[in-house]
């Protein structure tokens, strides 16, 4: 759990068409830069720095209905 204006720092292989979706998620209320490591796209590695904004709590709270409808949604999407 990060605080208001905390950072969370994900280095992946993973795309930034691929990545951002999940990391944009109103829920998590990220302010979010990126930045590559390494010129050659099949062994890029891809960084996001996230800062959790300030007033994300509030927002968390009054989203959270979307939220826990959205995560049911996909627990039984899987089930199928």
């Amino acid at each position: 759990m990060l605080k208001s204006n905390g950072y969370y720092m994900l280095v992946s292989y993973g795309k930034p068409e691929n990545r951002l979706p999940h990391l944009n998620n109103e829920h998590l209320s990220f302010d979010i830069k990126q930045g590559t490591i390494g010129e050659d796209e099949e062994k890029a590695h891809y960084v996001y720095l996230c800062r959790k904004e300030f007033n994300a709590m509030e927002r968390c709270a009054k989203n959270w209905e979307k939220v826990e409808q959205e995560l049911k949604k996909d627990y039984e999407d899987e089930l199928k």
